[in-house]
């Protein structure tokens, strides 16, 4: 027997039971109902719904969806960190993705879902079983570092010559600042100062030149301002900040969830970078981490190089597409399926080229 499943517009009169399930089923905090509502605000467009199944009238899994047109896709973006189902099991789960594809669309997207969780096999699963067309692409790898055993046996772990460049950094530091230590908020108190703060440091450099910080893009500043409030209600809010000599000089703003840290978006001040105090505040995050005995620090984005400094371990999460059979689902689908191999060999052949071309400048 299969849960029933109802699809639903009230979305906030469904947010306590939707709050309750992801707090029991230790749900990510991007899925929660407050993540989702600080997200459609900034970036939603459409239609907010959510799937939500029941046993005995009993809420058993919720999926908020947004509806565009024919299509429908995750609330989800590269602010979301990731996403799941919320579902107490697998057969709460196997309901959610029959009621998805049960819904009038040419298109269904299930992005930023993890290859070893358990959302991905049922979607492929109940995709063929509803006769839709799929096709799959990767999203990013994500580093994260599992906190087992001491600190001291991580670094032990990590290379001789990081280990050593952050103590050489740190010893620098603090002989031209007089001090330097690690402060974490959790946003109760004077959270609008700090997140000004925080917002300052990550707009220095780099991001802020090429105009790709928070502060400079007004729907991104809308969704961190508005899940920042949220999440210090929550209180897994956590504003990081390496101070020296009394001057913020590194910034990290994260969730703290279910014994899970979340990096969600970070900084330095630029006038101080040869110190590298973005480097400097991993360190004692990662620390931080271990003392507190937390499951893992999340990294999130994907595998820059300076993430993999830290940790060999990756989360690997997909897109699922999904295409119904008609002439625009077909057409669609055929599209992404031969198109995108095509784009693909396309930019590869025209790099091989560029490379030659370089190769053969350094040869002359």
């Amino acid at each position: 027997m299969t849960d029933e499943v109802a699809l639903e517009h009230a979305v906030d009169e469904r947010a306590s039971d939707w709050d309750e399930l992801a707090t029991r089923t230790a749900a990510l905090p991007f899925v929660r109902p407050g993540w989702i509502r600080s997200w459609w605000e900034a970036f939603g467009h459409g239609d907010l719904a959510v799937l939500v199944a029941r046993r005995d009238g009993r809420v058993t899994g919720v999926l908020p969806i947004q509806r565009v047109g024919g299509r429908v896709r995750l609330p989800a973006n590269m602010e979301s960190g990731a996403f799941e189902l919320v579902a107490e099991d697998d057969r709460a789960r196997g309901a959610l993705v029959v009621g998805l594809y049960r819904l009038p669309s040419w298109s269904t997207e299930l992005q930023f879902l993890d290859v070893n969780g358990g959302d991905l096999p049922v979607a492929r699963r109940e995709a063929d079983a509803a006769r839709r067309r799929r096709t799959e692409r990767f999203v990013e790898r994500s580093p994260y570092v599992p906190v087992v055993g001491g600190f001291d046996v991580f670094l032990e772990n990590r290379s001789a010559k990081l280990v050593a460049d952050v103590r050489r950094r740190r010893r620098r530091l603090a002989e031209e600042a007089g001090s330097v230590e690690l402060v974490v908020s959790d946003g109760s108190e004077q959270l609008h100062a700090l997140r000004e703060a925080g917002y300052a440091l990550e707009a220095s450099g780099w991001k802020g030149e090429e105009r790709t910080s928070i502060g400079a893009r007004p729907a991104a500043r809308r969704f961190y301002d508005a899940m920042t409030e949220w999440a210090a209600e929550e209180g897994i809010l956590r504003l990081a900040f390496l101070r020296a000599g009394g001057r913020d000089v590194a910034f990290q703003l994260g969730i703290e969830s279910d014994n899970v840290y979340y990096f969600c978006k970070g900084g330095y001040d630029v006038e101080y970078h040869r110190f590298a105090p973005g480097k400097l505040l991993v360190h004692d995050m990662l620390e931080r981490a271990f003392e507190l005995r937390l499951r893992s620090f999340e990294f999130l984005g994907d595998a820059e190089a300076w993430k993999l400094d830290w940790t060999d371990a990756v989360r690997e999460r997909r897109a699922l597409e999904t295409f119904d059979r008609s002439i625009r689902g077909s057409a669609a689908w055929a599209a992404e399926r031969y198109g995108r191999p095509v784009a693909k060999r396309a930019r590869l052949k025209t790099a091989l080229l560029a490379a030659r071309r370089g190769l053969a400048r350094v040869r002359r």
